[in-house]
């Protein structure tokens, strides 16, 4: 089971997935790991792994812990770059909700071709504040040409639980460097972040995390409308990442459907639109039910990540990574999103969510 999730293909074709809290099988030690990466080829997917089989980006020695909220890659000669968006956060005690954000990071991968990620580095997007009142940079990442546009999602103080949403931007070669980062102010990309203005206001705004995608030529951001709490689905549309952005509301949410987050289908291409839910609460359903993904069995792998596994009869070549550890023992099951590689994965499914959702671009 994992939380939140985003995921970027690369470009020897195959999907790398990022997610947060992740519980893992009881043949992983630690077994609940602050973030996780998995690559899929076709049906068949890996779990990178470290020496210590801890969290992919590791907890600071403070204990705080990073969320992975975005990611995208950047072909280069012989693999992809990965610029990762991450959450800092400080756990606060037990429960679902007792965290706080302190502030955003990036992280660097690099991934050769067929072989595995390589953590490069870790850098502090801002300073470690409490407050919920500014942006969370990297709720959303877009590539596009020679840039990455980094959106951020925040509270407005007393006024509605939907976010607004700024936008900053960085050369998609500087691998989110933050000094390279600047800032939309209305008018022009400014270095400082405090010159930020919204470009999609909190009323009728956004959830913490969004997704954002270049469709038919036209920038469209996906989340839930009115913020976490907020029940339908919404596309905000511009000719630009900095708009003027026009909003719809995509998908009328079910009864008894709370989902925190909502996100476009990870290896969805052209004008289609796969959309997942982060869970699901209705009655008569088990507790597991409703917050766990639910995974096939469709092939195996070791804890290691290798470029191809065994399925369905069919042998590919295998990626080692030296940094890695191999596991002993049993080895665990691979997941599967329903309808196969580039479904969505991560969070109960929705059927209704899944339906037809190719016509909601207008």
């Amino acid at each position: 089971a994992a939380d939140i999730g985003a995921s970027a293909r690369l470009s020897d074709g195959r999907v790398l997935w990022v997610y947060a809290d992740t519980v893992r099988t009881t043949s992983y030690v630690p077994r609940i790991v602050a973030n996780s990466v998995l690559v899929t080829t076709g049906p068949c997917v890996s779990q990178v792994v470290t020496d210590l089989g801890g969290a992919i980006i590791p907890d600071r020695k403070d204990g705080v812990v990073h969320w992975p909220m975005s990611v995208v890659a950047v072909p280069r000669k012989g693999g992809d770059d990965l610029v990762v968006s991450l959450s800092r956060v400080r756990r606060d005690g037990e429960g679902v909700l007792r965290f706080t954000h302190l502030g955003s990071s990036v992280a660097r991968f690099t991934v050769p071709r067929g072989g595995v990620p390589r953590l490069v580095s870790v850098q502090d997007v801002d300073r470690d504040s409490a407050s919920p009142h500014r942006p969370s940079w990297g709720a959303a990442l877009l590539r596009q040409g020679a840039w990455v546009y980094a959106f951020g999602s925040w509270l407005r103080p007393h006024e509605t639980f939907g976010r607004a949403v700024a936008v900053a931007r960085f050369p998609a070669g500087s691998h989110g460097d933050p000094t390279a980062w600047r800032y939309w102010d209305g008018a022009a990309w400014s270095l400082g972040a405090d010159s930020a203005v919204e470009v999609i206001p909190a009323k009728g705004g956004v959830s913490q995390t969004l997704s954002a995608h270049v469709i038919g030529g036209r920038v469209v951001l996906l989340s839930k409308k009115d913020g976490d709490l907020g029940g339908d689905i919404a596309i905000w549309r511009a000719p630009t990442p900095t708009g003027p952005f026009e909003t719809r509301t995509a998908l009328k949410a079910p009864a008894r459907l709370c989902s925190p987050w909502a996100r476009r289908g990870p290896a969805q291409l052209g004008r289609g639109l796969g959309l997942w839910l982060e869970s699901v609460q209705a009655p008569g359903l088990p507790e597991a039910s409703q917050r766990s993904p639910r995974w096939r069995r469709d092939c195996r792998s070791s804890g290691v990540l290798e470029a191809e596994c065994e399925c369905g009869g069919a042998r590919g070549p295998r990626g080692g990574n030296p940094g890695l550890q191999r596991e002993s023992g049993p080895r665990p099951p691979a997941p599967r999103g329903p309808g196969g590689a580039g479904a969505a994965g991560g969070g109960c499914k929705n059927r209704d969510a899944r339906r037809g959702l190719k016509d909601l671009f207008w």
